[in-house]
């Protein structure tokens, strides 16, 4: 009955965070996997478009950062630093999962590790995070507008809060 009222409260509760993230268990345990989200950036003729999402796994603790880049041009050996007020972090080992080309733009899509406390606590501080690209020699800023981080931050803090609770039933 009890894990019954907590699933029951985890339902209603996500209800809140307007279908931001959704959850199910596979064979690796509880997943978390939080929707894509669009940044505004310093469009250029590199980086066109910046999007990404991310995968959370209760059992491995282990957090998996998707994004995708849209750009005129070939990218090489990317590189992407989140900087917010409370810390900074680069993502190491950038892979590449595909690139197809569409409209005159090639679309990249990549993914690498994260530790799941640098992401959390990115989404703590009240200025919005800014997120640079390193690609091709050039620095691109991607950054949430101050009204959109203000809703990120009230939404991606319930979305880890519902993780903690999990991992505390482990």
């Amino acid at each position: 009955m009890c894990a019954v009222a907590l699933f029951m409260h985890a339902f209603v509760y996500s209800q809140s965070v307007n279908n931001r993230y959704s959850s199910h268990i596979g064979t690796g345990g509880l997943v978390f996997f939080f929707n894509p989200t669009k940044v505004l950036i310093n469009r250029t003729d590199i980086v066109r478009e910046f999007i990404y999402d991310m995968t959370y796994n209760l059992k491995s603790d282990s957090l998996t950062l998707n994004f995708t880049v849209v750009s005129e041009c070939d990218i090489v050996e990317p590189a992407i630093r989140f900087n917010s007020e409370i810390n900074g972090f680069e993502l190491n080992n950038i892979k590449i999962l595909y690139v197809e080309k569409h409209k005159g733009n090639y679309i990249y899509r990549f993914t690498s590790r994260v530790l799941y406390a640098d992401m959390e606590s990115a989404f703590r501080g009240s200025l919005p995070m800014k997120i640079e690209l390193v690609v091709n020699d050039s620095v691109i800023t991607a950054q949430y507008g101050k009204r959109k981080w203000k809703k990120e931050v009230k939404t991606m803090s319930e979305i880890f809060e519902l993780i903690e609770m999990q991992k505390k039933m482990l």
